[in-house]
């Protein structure tokens, strides 16, 4: 929370080269604390985006991201302001090379702070830095490097492997032509390998840490490759103790649910290129449940619980050519619910309750730069800036809705009354003119048309009634 409001604030990487800070508490419009332009370059994929524990001493968290096109640095960046606190070149080693996945969750050099382990490419000429950097947080200087060969497109700290004392590292990556993938365990201390696995695919991009399956204290982890193949792996010498497969897929990043089927272990869900949504076992790897979805599930995430059943549920965002969101019971898959999006959903994550209805909330990033908070829970959109100002009382019910709405409000006085809906790209449509209205309770049937009868298409709109003295904004969805 930068702005101090209670509420957590929201990071955001896009392609015009721009990290920005979000007002986690904005509505109906969002508004930018700060900006950092990336020289260059800017944040290719999510997992290069990472939140750290406060690094300059300011009692702020901190920003880490990984760069790509010109740019191809690890760079971190005071949460507070934006301001750059250090950067580390990739082209310290050949030509440098973009930096796939940054991860911040071990300590390798034992200051009590958790160090940046990053992910770092090829280019066309093999000449790129082709390893994993492991960075002090607090200043950017090497602690060590691994050389791995091929591009590097994912890696993950982890506990003790080598029983030296010192957390380790697995990272997954390719050969300099790109036909064959590893996975790598790492020495956390020195950066030396230990063990190397082949996959079946051509590159490894998902890489998760589970829990213990065997009892040895340490940590299983999951890897998956371009083929579609994942292994549940023994981390302290590479063995794989269960595999299977979502045939033809890519596999792009994988995500911890929790215990999901209450056996003690904590279970997995998968970003990937077919059409189903997809809860695994962390125990033996095995689907829980399978659910299929209009398009790719291309970004997923977990949601702490917004069915009631205290256990973790999903959210998953589909592209390219019916682009949503949908909502996931986490213990079976039933569909909760699912909003209809602007375009391709390129990014997904959850944050703080908004809307003050006990859950959190979901924030999307589409692929013609939209941004947009949608709620968390079940009555998605029932308010972006949903206070009752004086005079003046609005709600929407059913939200989601198909082929009507009801709209209701309040008014303590007679007044003039407009009601306009305006759509993610700024574009206002007319559901009712201005007209008197006595003091009073009011409800219309809305079917989703303009004030003409055009039918609006599906997506989320901030619905505003302009009193003379007052007005309410809230978010409705037209699915």
């Amino acid at each position: 929370d930068v702005t101090g409001d209670g509420v957590n604030d929201v990071i955001v990487c896009s392609e015009d080269d721009y990290v920005r800070c979000f007002n986690g508490n904005s509505g109906p419009w969002a508004d930018v604390i700060w900006e950092h332009e990336i020289e260059y370059g800017n944040v290719y994929d999510q997992p290069s985006l990472q939140i750290v524990d406060d690094m300059n001493a300011d009692g702020y968290q901190d920003v880490v991201i990984g760069t790509a096109w010109g740019n191809r640095k690890v760079i971190a960046m005071s949460g507070k302001t934006g301001a750059t606190e250090w950067e580390y070149d990739t082209q310290n080693f050949g030509d440098g090379g973009w930096v796939y996945m940054v991860d911040v969750s071990q300590d390798y050099n034992g200051d009590g702070h958790k160090d940046v382990l990053a992910a770092t490419g090829n280019n066309q000429d093999n000449t790129g830095s082709k390893r994993v950097l492991c960075l002090d947080v607090t200043n950017g200087e090497l602690i060590w490097h691994s050389y791995l060969g091929g591009a590097v497109f994912s890696v993950i700290g982890v506990g003790d492997m080598t029983g030296d004392g010192i957390p380790d590292a697995v990272a997954g990556a390719t050969d300099p032509g790109e036909t064959q993938g590893y996975v790598y365990g790492i020495n956390g201390t020195n950066g030396i390998q230990f063990w190397t696995l082949e996959t079946d695919g051509s590159s490894v991009w998902a890489l998760l840490e589970l829990s213990d399956v065997n009892g040895d204290g340490v940590k299983e982890i999951v890897a998956g490759d371009f083929q579609g193949s994942y292994y549940h792996i023994d981390p302290v010498d590479g063995a794989v103790l269960n595999d299977g497969s979502v045939y033809g897929s890519i596999l792009l990043r994988f995500e911890d649910m929790g215990d999901v089927n209450q056996d003690g272990y904590n279970d997995f869900t998968i970003a990937h290129s077919k059409t189903n949504a997809l809860v695994l076992s962390g125990y033996d790897a095995e689907v829980i449940w399978s659910y299929g979805l209009p398009d790719k599930c291309w970004n997923v995430a977990p949601i702490p619980d917004i069915s009631g059943d205290n256990i973790h549920d999903l959210i998953a965002g589909t592209l390219f050519g019916n682009n949503q969101v949908v909502y996931m019971n986490g213990v079976d898959g039933e569909e909760l619910m699912s909003v209809s999006m602007p375009g391709p959903v390129d990014a997904l994550w959850v944050t703080d309750d908004v809307t003050s209805d006990l859950s959190w909330e979901v924030v999307v990033g589409c692929r013609e730069g939209e941004v947009m908070c949608l709620s968390g829970g079940q009555s998605t959109g029932t308010g972006v800036n949903n206070f009752s100002p004086e005079g003046l009382n609005a709600s929407i019910t059913p939200n989601p809705f198909m082929d009507f709405t009801e709209i209701s409000f309040t008014i303590e006085k007679s007044d003039r009354i407009e009601i306009i809906a305006t759509d993610l790209f700024g574009r206002a449509y007319q559901i009712e003119a201005k007209q008197h209205r006595n003091a009073g309770e009011y409800t219309l049937q809305w079917n989703g048309t303009d004030a003409q009868g055009n039918v609006m298409p599906a997506g989320v709109y901030m619905i505003t009634l302009y009193g003379v003295e007052n007005q309410q904004t809230l978010k409705v969805v037209k699915n």
